[in-house]
């Protein structure tokens, strides 16, 4: 079950994060990873991968830019013949209020990334798909505008709200086509971007989310990767549309201050 041998799969911004934890799962369960992240720490990532057995190499892609995903893609063809799978988990996020000067220009950086991002690799995976026969895609949406939301993170929710939109019109624009197309919706995963709330002490930033958190500790990109693993896989071919929820039951609470003190006093 949830093998990947001789499949081709296409992770975007694997270089760090819970891109890279998918590649390592994806590797390990036997797929030739094609790591893709805009950043150059993406060929060393794939190095390290490959020291552990794994297939995989390295890409530097800008996913908003639809010339170079063209380009990149068909250098992954040329070199590996053909693309089955694909997950689009690059994302960029920042938390910036509604009424300041600078909201239009990071609004467009986070949709360009966010949701181009997904849109351009969709436009151009899904046609060699088509060509295998059959294919299956895994977007990264988020909770954060599909069921929750916080203050200064409008352009952050409305980029996530539109891939989980696009993810739904696309996975029955190609169902009867063999193509499963699905997404995830991560709440709080431990990466780097959470860390730098506080690099001199990220245990501290750690414990104050784990505290609103049902299951009481963040996600691991390990645990991303095995989720997207089995939407990939075989066994979950007559899956598809679906945008299933990966936050430890965060979206469950109705009352957060109850969860961080652990109970409710009748």
């Amino acid at each position: 079950m949830f093998r990947f041998d001789d499949k081709i799969v296409v992770v975007t911004g694997a270089g760090r994060g819970m891109g890279n934890g998918v590649a390592k799962i994806l590797g390990k369960l036997g797929a030739t990873v094609c790591m893709l992240d805009i950043n150059e720490d993406v060929l060393a990532a794939a190095k390290e991968l490959t020291a552990k057995e794994v297939n995989a190499f390295g890409y530097v892609c800008d996913v908003s830019n639809i010339d170079n995903v063209k380009c990149i893609f068909e250098k992954i063809i040329s070199e590996h013949g053909t693309i089955h799978k694909l997950a689009n988990v690059a994302g960029i996020s920042a938390s910036v209020d509604f009424l300041s000067e600078e909201i239009d220009l990071i609004k467009d950086r986070i949709m360009n990334v966010n949701f181009n991002g997904v849109w351009n690799t969709c436009r151009v995976a899904i046609p060699y798909m088509l060509n295998n026969g059959s294919g299956s895609i895994v977007n990264f949406s988020s909770v954060t505008g599909n069921l929750v939301s916080d203050p200064g993170m409008a352009a952050y929710a409305a980029s996530k709200g539109a891939v989980s939109g696009l993810t739904r019109s696309l996975a029955i624009e190609f169902a009867n086509r063999n193509i499963n197309i699905n997404a995830i919706l991560p709440g709080y995963v431990w990466t780097e971007m959470l860390s730098k709330y506080n690099p001199s002490n990220p245990q501290e930033i750690k414990d104050k989310f784990s505290k609103g958190i049902p299951m009481g500790r963040l996600g691991t990109i390990e645990e991303a990767g095995s989720v997207v693993a089995f939407l990939l896989s075989d066994e979950a071919r007559y899956i598809t549309g679906h945008c299933l929820i990966f936050d430890g039951g965060t979206t469950l609470v109705e009352t957060k201050e109850l969860v961080a003190k652990g109970q409710k006093k009748l």
